[in-house]
């Protein structure tokens, strides 16, 4: 068996994960803009919480998902496998005028690193894989012994 079969299960998989989130994202819109959450919670936030286990992020990332990209993504199978965490990171800099574009560039870079270095040229910032010369910078970490979260140190 080659190889062909997994990529198949792979994007198979993508597919299904995008659909679904966009899907969470409809119904949580809908939840949300006619109140239908007010029997069971207090607010929306808590309803997203106690009936989903959606952090208050998750919950208005997802439904931004589905706002700026449903429908195009539900027509245009193609598109079908990008990741909803690429999306994510994509919506501060969607616009009406470019989040086609945006969904296209999403989907025509598959490497991590071109997909990062491409969020921050959008953001105005210079990729790691841009021609400059670099300007080093000391940091230095701490780590609580307890729960291992960690935190930079900043250097006065």
């Amino acid at each position: 068996m080659g190889i062909e079969k997994h990529e198949k299960d792979i994007n198979d998989g993508k597919k299904a994960g995008l659909i679904g989130a966009l899907k969470i994202g409809r119904a949580l819109k809908a939840i949300n803009e006619n109140n239908l959450w007010l029997p069971f919670a207090p607010t929306f936030e808590s309803y997203c919480s106690q009936a989903h286990g959606f952090q208050k992020s998750s919950a208005y990332n997802l439904m931004a998902l589905w706002t700026t990209w449903g429908e195009y993504l539900i027509n245009h199978p193609d598109l079908q496998v990008l990741e909803p965490t690429r999306l994510v990171k994509l919506l501060p800099h969607a616009t009406e005028e470019n989040k086609e574009e945006l969904l296209h560039m999403a989907a025509e870079i598959p490497d991590f690193k071109g997909f990062e270095n491409n969020l921050r040229n959008l953001a105005g910032k210079t990729g790691t894989d841009d021609p400059h010369d670099h300007d080093w910078v000391s940091i230095q970490m701490e780590r609580c012994e307890i729960c291992g979260l960690r935190r930079k140190v900043e250097h006065a």
